[in-house]
């Protein structure tokens, strides 16, 4: 969840989803995978697991570089059994 939108950047990247060879943007340069613009009042939900329960190699992500401003966001997991 996006709590402050920097300026430029800040986006969350996921490089290993989108088409293969998909380009977007990553902190104001070019990277691969697809990304989300981080804006104040929006949320990014996705899952670490396919439905048949394994791992999701597309679920990678990271954080871009805040190019100007300041971003604060919250994370919120949703495990599906007990945590240990």
């Amino acid at each position: 969840m996006y709590l402050h939108e920097p300026e430029e950047g800040g986006e969350t990247v996921f490089p290993s989803a989108g088409a293969a060879g998909s380009k977007c943007r990553c902190g104001g340069k070019e990277s691969r995978g697809v990304s989300v613009q981080a804006k104040k009042g929006r949320a990014v939900v996705f899952w670490a697991l396919t439905p048949e329960g394994k791992e999701d190699s597309k679920s990678l992500h990271g954080s871009c570089d805040v190019v100007k401003g300041s971003k604060w966001s919250a994370t919120k997991w949703i495990r599906t059994g007990k945590f240990v």
